[in-house]
């Protein structure tokens, strides 16, 4: 007999020696109640680092064996990366379901083949193990005409499939469809990836059911966009149809999560960590600062924006319950910022008003709308007319462009026009915060009876630029820039009482 021969009849010996104790057979059982603690006995096939245990495992574990179970049909998980979300679903899930449902049928899905290739290569080591094979050989044996890395069947009819974002899903379904990881990290900043990613979850996805009233749907991933597909899902089906389990690596109070079974995060105090047996204090301070403000928002703390702003700091923000007078105004600007010519229909135009005193700068009102030019045309010069400004700042690209030629042939304002040069948005508001930060911009108290416009524009504010719309951040900073630049030259003269209802037009009216 060969010598690899030899050993291996050996070491099958040994296993079945070792498998027929009693503490064996109690951990059998185990294994088998409890998804958690097959991954943890199953590890060493798996993983070739120590196991490290965190009750966040006991989390994920117990709502996926509420999918199995059948109690859930649709789940969200956002969890920072690292923290065994694919170890416990695209590798674990499948052997340990098998031991209960061998005929269920998986599909697995991320942004890149290779990713689901490799968790789907580890899921059938865990089944061709030694531990279990002698735990669990009467359950199911795997075919071995079906027995590939893109997908294995089992003979009671169950199968794992790998596949991708837009991958070959045609005519293949599953009872449980899990999508781990859906959006590239270094792509997040792609509308184009991000609109064809979510497109592909509606589209494709959705009717890959085996059987549409039982089928169940897992989506897991770290945040990396408001309009990730995480972002997309919860705009578009709501918490109202899915569990939604948020991880945040330090702990906020306030997170909302939408739990199965009474599960609430154990956590209680502001900070306190998710998984501080692997990612302590330091290495959290770390990750924080290797991933910058943005990324470590959405990527730690499950939200994709600085809890209190990151370029536009938010909270630096004054508040005033009552707009300056006509007589405190030593300017009023009106700023545009239009839609792309060829994008109108998906873009919002905004006008921002402006209003310089000698205490700071205080936005009045903002108008925001989807329009054609024609609508802008007419929306621009009757703006014009109500407010009687100094000065009517215009983006001079795209449609910007043709709105500046049209208001300086009808109206009687000076229109001038800012050419944003080759500067990213990022980089323009950027220049322009500390204007801001200095404690000089005034925006309407949110309390009492905040104007209509108010929440878009904070929100905006808030997840720039990781939001999806972006177009009130530009007109900010097109009139900071013209504020810093007018601060640069000198003082600036009181100008004369101006026209306009102040108070009308601040929303604040009927309240």
């Amino acid at each position: 007999m060969a010598r690899t021969s030899m050993v291996h009849t050996a070491e099958q010996a040994h296993m079945k020696r070792l498998l027929n104790t009693p503490v064996d057979k109690i951990n059998k059982v185990l294994a088998e109640r409890s998804l958690a603690e097959f991954v943890r006995q199953l590890w060493p096939y798996i993983d070739p680092h120590p196991y490290v245990h965190g009750w966040h495992i006991d989390a994920i574990c117990e709502h996926m064996e509420a999918v199995v179970n059948g109690d859930i049909k649709r789940i969200l998980i956002n969890i920072p990366p690292r923290h065994m979300k694919s170890i416990s679903i695209s590798v674990g899930l499948c052997p340990w379901a098998w031991l209960k449902k061998p005929a269920l049928q998986f599909l697995y899905s991320s942004y890149a083949s290779g990713l689901s290739i490799r968790d789907g290569v580890k899921a059938r080591r865990v089944i061709d193990s030694p531990v279990y094979k002698a735990r669990w050989k009467d359950k199911f044996t795997l075919t071995s005409d079906q027995n590939t890395k893109i997908r294995f069947d089992n003979k009671e009819g169950g199968y794992r499939i790998s596949t991708s974002v837009d991958g070959m899903t045609t005519g293949e379904g599953g009872d449980i469809i899990v999508i781990d990881d859906p959006n590239n990290v270094k792509e997040t900043e792609s509308d184009v990836t991000r609109n064809s990613t979510n497109s592909w979850f509606d589209e494709v996805m959705q009717s890959r059911f085996n059987d549409p009233k039982t089928g169940a749907l897992v989506v897991i991933q770290q945040r990396t966009h408001s309009n990730d597909l995480s972002g997309h899902i919860l705009k578009k089906y709501g918490t109202g149809e899915y569990y939604h389990l948020v991880l945040p690596a330090e702990y906020e109070i306030g997170t909302k999560s939408r739990s199965f079974g009474g599960w609430v995060d154990p956590r209680t105090e502001e900070g306190e960590l998710l998984w501080k047996e692997r990612f302590g204090v330091d290495e959290v301070a770390r990750l924080k600062v290797a991933l910058g403000a943005y990324a470590a928002a959405g990527q730690l703390q499950q939200r994709p924006s600085p809890r209190d702003g990151g370029i536009v700091p938010i909270k630096a923000f004054q508040r005033y319950v009552k707009p300056p007078s006509q007589e405190e105004i030593m300017r009023l600007s009106l700023v545009f910022d239009t839609a792309q010519k060829d994008k109108e229909l998906n873009d919002f135009s905004v006008c921002q008003v402006w209003a310089e005193t000698s205490r700071g700068y205080y936005l009045l009102f903002v108008w925001r709308k989807k329009v054609l030019f024609p609508e802008l045309e007419r929306m621009a010069i009757a703006l014009c007319e109500e407010w009687c400004p100094h000065e009517v700042i215009i983006e001079d690209k795209s449609s910007g462009t043709s709105l500046i030629q049209c208001l300086k042939e009808r109206t009687k304002f000076p229109i001038i026009g800012d050419d944003p040069g080759s500067q990213s948005k990022v980089l323009r508001m950027e220049n322009e915060s500390t204007l801001i930060e200095s404690g000089k911009v005034y925006i309407p108290d949110d309390k009492d009876c905040p104007p209509p416009w108010l929440v878009d524009f904070e929100e905006e504010c808030l997840v720039f630029p990781n939001g999806e719309h972006d177009d009130q951040i530009d007109p900010m900073s097109m009139y900071l820039k013209r504020v810093r630049l007018r601060r640069q030259r000198g003082p600036v003269i009181v100008a004369p009482q101006i026209g306009g209802d102040l108070e009308k037009p601040c929303a604040f009216a009927g309240c």
